[in-house]
């Protein structure tokens, strides 16, 4: 690879949207299968969706909870700080699916109706 396409092509790659980006992230393993990681700067990750459209539903008590859009499904992911165990793993910040949407607070989907996100 000449040092000309490897240039473009990291710039290519970091401006591609949307993604969900942290300080030392652990991500989930089935978001791998969803998406593209990698190192956006030093101790940052950046995961980017394959698929499918990103929408930010909200923030609670520190956690950011998203849901990507696809065709067939849709997947529910809490982004947000990690507790100290992950601290002293190395892991700052996490990106997780969601098992349980109901656990979302309600009126966060209430605001994508105001909003005009809803689908």
């Amino acid at each position: 690879m000449r040092l000309e396409d490897a240039v473009k092509a990291a710039v290519e790659k970091l401006s591609r949207s949307p993604y969900i980006e942290g300080e030392e992230m652990w991500v989930e393993s089935r978001l791998y299968d969803l998406g593209e990681v990698f190192e956006s700067s030093p101790g940052r990750v950046r995961w980017v969706p394959s698929s499918g459209d990103l929408i930010h539903i909200g923030k609670v008590r520190g956690v950011d909870y998203y849901v990507l859009r696809l065709p067939d499904r849709d997947v529910f992911i809490a982004f947000g700080w990690t507790s100290e165990e992950f601290r002293n793993r190395g892991f700052f910040t996490f990106l997780d699916v969601v098992e349980k949407p109901e656990r979302i607070p309600v009126y966060l989907f209430a605001r994508l109706v105001e909003s005009g996100q809803d689908g």
